[in-house]
Parts: structure tokens; C-alpha cells; sequence
């Protein structure tokens, strides 16, 4: 992932493993992961981590793939493949 910085939102998106990369919103996670905020609220009822204020970046995408929506092969591969030719 590409360095980026979003001004106004108190979000810094500097790569899925950063520490200090905590998401306050669930709006904010959908804007990180490129969802609608609807699919975001359905990850929260299937157990994705993280609470209001608190959503860690890196602990979701390990729940994604571990145990959430791209869990598939098929899923892991399409996103690979848009994150390699962005």
C-alpha cells in the first residue's frame, strides 16, 4: 500500500501493518477498505475487531482473510491482484 495521508479525518494510512494506524469510525474503515459502509456494518455483526473509536487497521485485514469475506482463494487473489496493478 502506497503511502497516503487523508487531511481533516485524523486518518494516516501508511501500510496494513502500522501500529498507530487506528480507524475512529466505521465510515472510516469503509473509506481504508473501498466498501460501502453497509458492508462494513455486516463485517461488525460476522465479528470483525474492533470498537467505535478503535478499529485497528491491521487486525482487519487479518480477520478479512482469516476469517471474514476474503477468506476464499478466489477473493484473496482479486484483491492481491487490484492492490499489485494500482
Amino acid at each position: 500500500m502506497t503511502k497516503q495521508q487523508q487531511t481533516g479525518r485524523d486518518i494516516r494510512i501508511t501500510g496494513p501493518d502500522d501500529p498507530g494506524l487506528i480507524l475512529k469510525t466505521q465510515a472510516d474503515v469503509a473509506r481504508a477498505f473501498d466498501v460501502e459502509r453497509s458492508t462494513v456494518h455486516s463485517w461488525v455483526q460476522k465479528g470483525m475487531p474492533g470498537s467505535p473509536g478503535r478499529y485497528n487497521y491491521a487486525h482487519i485485514m487479518r480477520w478479512l482473510f482469516a476469517f471474514g469475506p476474503w477468506r476464499s482463494e478466489a477473493a484473496r487473489d482479486e484483491m492481491l491482484w487490484k492492490h499489485i496493478t494500482e
